[in-house]
Formats: structure tokens, C-alpha cells, sequence
């Protein structure tokens, strides 16, 4: 008798225990199945916004400069032959063809004598003259030339501004009057932007001006002669941009930054 009970007692612990082990087992199937839906949402969420990854590819290439516009390793390092198109952002564009481009913005103090030195200035305040400057490549020897608008009391006319064509070279250190800029060509009454030409005349990129007496707008093109860049007296009238591919330099609002005071101005 005693037997059969404690048979009996085994029998309904040995019950007891499988039950446990299947509710075990039940537990972890129905747990995992539950993380299964989890993962398929992140998946979908993923997919539903993929701004998530498009943002972190934007800072990338906010990052990175090279859109069309490289920066010159040093700006301020005149007489070095610096290499590269502006770093200068973006305007807008004069055409399908023509990209445009806003000044520099960091201050030249070395372009700054050279243009004092080059146009005798030295007694004069030049505290009061804005200036604008872009880098281009003008005869594809991977060197930058600089262009350089003035607007001042001293280089300003009812006309318009003066430009200046600026070639860098490699300055000579036993030679203090060589200072590594040499300004090649200066035109006056000039109103910008200035448009540089993918068409060459004799290994230089042609130049190409608003035409300011002309109502509709015509323009004149500057091209390179024996002694350099010729005058404007003696550019080419053209109707229209149509043909033309290149980009626009110095595409500021000069009047906006006269009345507000902005710009880069020569040192005092």
C-alpha cells in the first residue's frame, strides 16, 4: 500500500515537472516571436524615412569644398603661386552656361600693398576703400591670377569702379621690392560682375564686361594681345551671352554693401 502511494507521489512530480518544462519552452518561443516584430519595424522604419542617412551624407559633403570650387591652400600666402579656383560660395548664375560666384571673403593685407604700391597710393587713406577679389586660372598654367575690384574715393567713378588683373608669381626673398604680385591689366568703369570666358586668345581666358552705356544690355570682350590684355576702348561689342561658358567673378551687390557699410576695406 505504502508502495503504490509513493508510486503515485512520483508519478505526479514527474507531472509536474514536464509541465514546467513546457511552460518553459512556450515562454521562450512566444518571447521569441515577440522581438521578431520589433525588428521588422525598424527595418520599415528605415525605409520610411530615409532622411536619416541622407542627412549624415549631407554633413559629409558639407564638410567637403570640392563642388566645383577649390580652395587655395593659403589665401593670405602671397608670392607663393598659389593653385585652385575660388573658395568663394556661389551667386547666381547668369545663364545655363555661366556659374556665378560671390567675392572672397577673407581680407588679402599682402594684395592690399600690392595694389597701394602698384597704383601709387601710399600717401593716401585707403581705410575707405572696399575692395573684392576672386582667384581664376586665366592662362592654364595652374597658377592663379587674382581679380580685383575697387570702390573707393580714389578709384571710383560715375562710371563704375576699377578692376585689376593680378598674376601671382613665386616672390624673390633677396629682392624686397618683389613681393610676388604683378598687376597686368586695370581697366576702369567697370560694373560687375566680370565674365571669364572658357575661350582662349593667345593662352589667355577672354574677358568679358557689361557694356554700361548700352540699353538692351550688350557686352565687350577683352582679349589677349602681344602686350597683354587690350584696352577696353578697343573690345569687341557682343549682343548677348548665348554662346559664351565660363563664370561670373565678383557678383556682389556693391550697392547693398555701401549702404551697410560691408565688404573688406584696406587696412588702415
Amino acid at each position: 500500500m505504502k508502495r503504490k502511494i509513493f508510486s503515485k507521489k512520483i508519478s505526479i512530480l514527474f507531472v509536474c515537472l514536464m509541465a514546467i518544462c513546457l511552460a518553459g519552452c512556450a515562454g521562450k518561443t512566444d518571447n521569441g516571436n515577440a522581438n521578431e516584430p520589433n525588428a521588422t519595424q525598424n527595418t520599415d522604419d528605415n525605409k520610411d524615412n530615409p532622411s536619416d542617412v541622407a542627412a549624415g551624407s549631407e554633413s559629409g559633403a558639407a564638410d567637403n569644398p570640392s563642388d566645383g570650387v577649390k580652395a587655395t591652400d593659403n589665401p593670405n600666402g602671397a608670392g607663393t603661386a598659389m593653385t585652385g579656383t575660388p573658395q568663394a560660395s556661389k551667386a547666381n548664375p547668369i545663364n545655363d552656361n555661366i556659374t556665378g560666384f560671390y567675392s572672397e571673403t577673407a581680407a588679402y593685407p599682402l594684395l592690399e600693398s600690392e595694389i597701394i604700391d602698384e597704383l601709387d597710393y601710399e600717401n593716401q587713406d585707403m581705410s575707405k576703400t572696399r575692395y573684392y577679389y576672386n582667384y581664376v586660372d586665366l592662362d592654364g598654367d595652374n597658377i592663379d591670377e587674382i581679380i580685383v575690384q575697387l570702390n573707393g574715393e580714389y578709384n571710383t567713378t560715375k562710371d563704375g569702379d576699377t578692376v585689376l588683373i593680378v598674376k601671382q608669381t613665386n616672390a624673390d626673398d633677396d629682392d624686397d621690392d618683389d613681393d610676388g604680385f604683378d598687376v597686368i591689366a586695370q581697366f576702369t568703369a567697370f560694373a560687375n560682375p566680370v565674365i571669364v570666358s572658357d575661350n582662349k586668345t593667345n593662352g589667355y581666358r577672354d574677358l568679358i564686361f557689361i557694356n554700361p552705356d548700352s540699353d538692351p544690355t550688350t557686352y565687350k570682350k577683352v582679349t589677349y594681345g602681344k602686350d597683354g590684355y587690350g584696352k577696353m576702348s578697343d573690345a569687341k561689342t557682343i549682343e548677348n551671352l548665348d554662346n559664351v561658358t565660363g563664370v561670373a567673378l565678383l557678383c556682389n551687390d556693391i550697392a547693398a554693401d555701401t549702404q551697410k557699410e560691408e565688404g573688406l576695406f584696406f587696412a588702415k
